[in-house]
């Protein structure tokens, strides 16, 4: 069962990611085959992988229980220098998309990420949708990182970030509870280089 993780960045993580992207790319590669997906979250287009004031976060699927995700992240760099300052750590419950399903899909266009604060509908229309999932929380994963109450994530291809937010179902758009959306300039992870088992990034 699959994991996902919200990394947030911290007030140091415009000058530490710099700093820290290397020895943090070299600790993933020692995760390849657990990392389903990995990328920054960006709050516009056109934001560079590496660093840029754009960025504000990460987003991973990772193919390990809760627990062990949280102690895997716990080691990478980006956490050690302060680029990340909290980690959120849900299960990934009622998956969807093509790949879960092991489907080798390229995505048309860039790749967005939303997370929810409640379940409910579906975030976005299944047919755009490369992976989503309910999220639920694991005792003991979370405390000691003050971790934010997500509850859905969904990762799909668009346009533009405002094509994405647009794609968003209306039950989610007009949920009176929090739904962010971001850009993913750079995706890395068994999903996103099928067949290749490898983590050399794919620039969207």
């Amino acid at each position: 069962m699959a994991s996902v993780v919200h990394c947030q960045d911290s007030s140091k993580a415009a000058s530490e990611r710099e700093r820290s992207y290397d020895s943090h790319i070299q600790y993933l590669g020692t995760l390849k085959d657990r990392i389903r997906f990995a990328g920054p979250l960006a709050t516009a287009d056109g934001a560079r992988g590496r660093g840029d004031e754009k960025l504000v976060g990460s987003l991973f699927v990772i193919d390990e229980p809760a627990s062990v995700a949280s102690e895997l992240l716990r080691g990478d760099p980006y956490l050690k220098s302060g680029v990340w300052e909290r980690l959120s750590v849900f299960q990934a419950v009622a998956s969807y998309g093509p790949w879960p399903s092991g489907v080798s899909v390229k995505p048309e266009g860039r790749i967005y990420a939303t997370l929810a604060s409640s379940a409910g509908p579906p975030l976005v229309a299944t047919a755009s949708v490369l992976f989503g999932a309910q999220l639920e929380t694991r005792t003991g994963s979370l405390e000691q990182m003050g971790a934010s109450i997500w509850r859905a994530v969904a990762i799909f291809s668009a346009n533009s970030l405002e094509d994405a937010r647009s794609l968003l179902v209306e039950p989610a758009a007009n949920r009176t509870t929090q739904v962010t959306s971001w850009s993913v300039p750079i995706a890395v992870g068994t999903w996103t280089t099928p067949p290749a088992n490898t983590l050399i990034g794919r620039p969207l």
